[in-house]
């Protein structure tokens, strides 16, 4: 075969497929060894596609834009910690632990912003809500990176309430995960994903991050900065996508976000608020009482 027609296929091949480094090595070795302009043209439509290839992801990174569709609305969010709420106590009664679950999966997912992968990796020994503590430390986030994410009061009494019920049910072994399956002590993101679109068919489980970060842009006065940390972006200009659709302390900030997202109707007062209040004084809501002949 002719090394212009060799290289005219390679380039087509090249143009539609990304290499990766070691194979990129291996053209090199073998275009060392022919002649002549082969080499020149070769490594010239090489370098052309490159260019192409970087400027083509810069452009995608840059025109995207965080739409309607991505987060949930106000209604949405009421909708679904009422879900939580109705799903906590239809699991205690009827002593379905997949429902609790469920719930601590809904709650974990709109108040903390956590990745799909993140939630799945979290371990009760991550969880700092003790001693004046309100804080999840996610180990292995993406990259690789650590991270501090701080969490409001009424997620803390949540997720106090869980341990408890944790503990009672005999989960809180060694190395123990925050969400587990009946069959298995961790959940995998594709299984986690499913849960959640059980309950919330209209949106993937990575927009309940989206829509924690909205509610807590505007929450914490529009503070860019704080979205970042609590996100665990790398670069500023990822997170400036919330500025687009709509305090110093990331606790308080945490709690208002809260307050917004429990103001959205009374139905989503009474579920999550009164839900944390009875927590702690150890009584049910007339919302409680009436779920006992409710169907899920």
């Amino acid at each position: 075969m002719p090394v212009e027609q060799l290289f005219r296929i390679a380039d087509l091949f090249l143009t539609s497929v990304r290499i990766s480094p070691a194979v990129l090595q291996c053209i090199m070795w073998y275009c060392q060894s022919l002649q002549g302009s082969g080499i020149e043209m070769f490594m010239s439509s090489l370098a052309t596609r490159e260019t192409t290839m970087a400027k083509k992801s810069k452009s995608d990174a840059s025109s995207w834009e965080l739409t309607p569709d991505k987060f949930l609305n106000e209604v949405e969010v009421s909708q679904i910690l009422r879900k939580a709420a109705d799903l906590w106590t239809l699991g205690e009664v009827n002593k379905k632990k997949a429902m609790v679950r469920d719930a601590m999966l809904i709650y974990t997912a709109i108040f903390t912003g956590l990745r799909n992968a993140e939630i799945c990796d979290l371990k009760v020994t991550d969880l700092h809500i003790g001693n004046g503590e309100a804080h999840v430390v996610v180990r292995n986030g993406k990259g690789g990176k650590q991270r501090i994410v701080h969490v409001g009061k009424d997620y803390k009494v949540i997720l106090k309430r869980y341990l408890q019920w944790k503990m009672d049910n005999e989960e809180m072994g060694s190395g123990a995960y925050l969400l587990r399956t009946e069959r298995s002590r961790q959940y995998c993101p594709s299984a986690l994903w499913r849960r959640w679109k059980k309950y919330c068919p209209s949106h993937r489980l990575h927009d309940a991050r989206h829509t924690n970060a909205t509610m807590l842009y505007k929450a914490s006065g529009n503070n860019l900065r704080l979205v970042q940390k609590q996100l665990g972006h790398s670069r500023i200009t990822t997170t400036q996508v919330y500025a687009d659709v709509m305090p110093d302390e990331a606790r308080a900030s945490m709690s208002a976000m809260e307050q917004m997202a429990g103001k959205t109707s009374k139905g989503s007062a009474r579920s999550v608020l009164a839900f944390t209040r009875g927590a702690s004084t150890g009584q049910r809501s007339d919302n409680d009482a009436d779920l006992d002949g409710k169907d899920d």
